[in-house]
């Protein structure tokens, strides 16, 4: 791949990762200047948040139980949660990205390199709501990182780093 692994005895060049957060796909790279890799995320983080809710909507649905106010009456759905709509669609969002955020915290555990976000705008502040990892910069990838190539988010990401790496000097 265009990774080049990065020497522990090499204080140049700074390691840094980008987690490219979607619905419907989470993808973590990890990066240096000069290159990428796209991590093994395995079980750790949900693929997309159908994939975590599953569980979440089954129990919803068990929770769910009919009633009948009077007898001779046909039974009424009554069903225990939060609504539907844009709260309940942010709830899920948040639900998923906090499943999202555990799972990349316990790979990167330990861990002090800086980490930037690829994301649609409007989802950005429900994740860093539930952001696990401290060294998440203010700076982030605008758009859908869905649409970009590894090697897209890797030049918008080394970009941003350069930005960084100039406000630390300062």
């Amino acid at each position: 791949m265009d990774f080049r692994r990065i020497s522990p005895h090499r204080k140049t060049e700074r390691q840094f990762y980008v987690l490219a957060l979607s619905k419907s796909h989470v993808r973590l790279f990890a990066c240096d200047m000069h290159g990428f890799r796209e991590m093994e995320l395995g079980g750790a983080v949900p693929e997309g948040m159908s994939e975590a809710m599953k569980y979440t909507d089954a129990e919803k649905q068990s929770q769910s139980h009919t009633l009948s106010s009077r007898p001779g009456q046909s039974p009424q759905g009554m069903g225990h949660g939060h609504g539907v709509g844009r709260d309940d669609e942010k709830m899920r969002a948040e639900e998923y990205f906090r499943e999202v955020s555990a799972g990349v915290a316990d790979i990167l555990r330990g861990d002090r390199s800086p980490m930037v976000l690829a994301a649609v705008e409007y989802l950005v502040p429900i994740y860093r709501k539930v952001n696990r990892y401290a060294h998440l910069l203010d700076e982030l990838i605008h758009g859908s990182p869905d649409r970009l190539s590894g090697r897209e988010l890797h030049t918008k990401a080394v970009e941003l780093m350069r930005h960084q790496i100039m406000k630390d000097r300062f």
